[in-house]
């Protein structure tokens, strides 16, 4: 009988910049036989894993913040806005965006130098309807030396598990050298 939680059957991902490989692992269940006298009922996947999230069901926005001098850091959260569960799986791939123009980013999955500490270690996350999830963005706000801070608006989302895009309206963020450090999905959508 498999009783463990799928969300402790990933293991702790890579770090890595601008590409990005997402390590997943579902090992397909295997019923054992039970011990018992009476047969019991055999959990199915689809029981414990709603299917991914589309970016259709999906609305982004901007959560809590934990900001401190030189960094900043931002919870956005993703709302399912339809009427069934869906999951997702991993870091979301970001891009800064004003418009239809990118700006320059580099992504970092995990934590940012003197950042907010986060967990790195991607769980599978089922988002019921109505409800959310989030991830953490994270970026360093001084230059060094003669580094640019290019301004962007908007976040562009792409969720993990392929999903599609979405776009969060960011306001004005300038991260410097446009390094952005991202957690991976996470059930809620709690502060950094």
């Amino acid at each position: 009988m498999m009783t463990v939680s799928l969300a402790l059957a990933l293991g702790l991902a890579g770090c890595g910049t601008t590409s990005h490989t997402h390590h997943k692992s579902h090992p397909s269940p295997t019923p054992s036989p039970s011990p018992s006298a009476s047969p019991s009922p055999t959990p199915t996947a689809s029981a414990a894993t709603a299917p991914v999230c589309q970016a259709l069901a999906i609305a982004a926005g901007l959560g809590q913040s934990n900001n401190a001098a030189g960094h900043q850091a931002w919870t956005i959260v993703l709302t399912n806005d339809s009427a069934s569960a869906c999951s997702l799986d991993g870091f979301p791939t970001l891009q800064l965006m004003n418009g239809s123009t990118a700006v320059s980013t580099t992504q970092t999955d995990g934590n940012s130098p003197a950042g907010a500490q986060i967990s790195d270690t991607p769980t599978l996350v089922n988002i019921a309807p109505d409800t959310a999830g989030s991830f953490v963005v994270q970026w360093l706000d001084v230059p060094t030396g003669s580094q640019q801070c290019n301004a962007a608006s908007e976040l562009g989302i792409s969720l993990p598990g392929g999903g599609g895009k979405v776009t969060a309206a960011m306001g004005q963020i300038m991260p410097c050298g446009g390094d952005l450090y991202v957690s991976p999905v996470r059930a809620g959508a709690a502060a950094p």
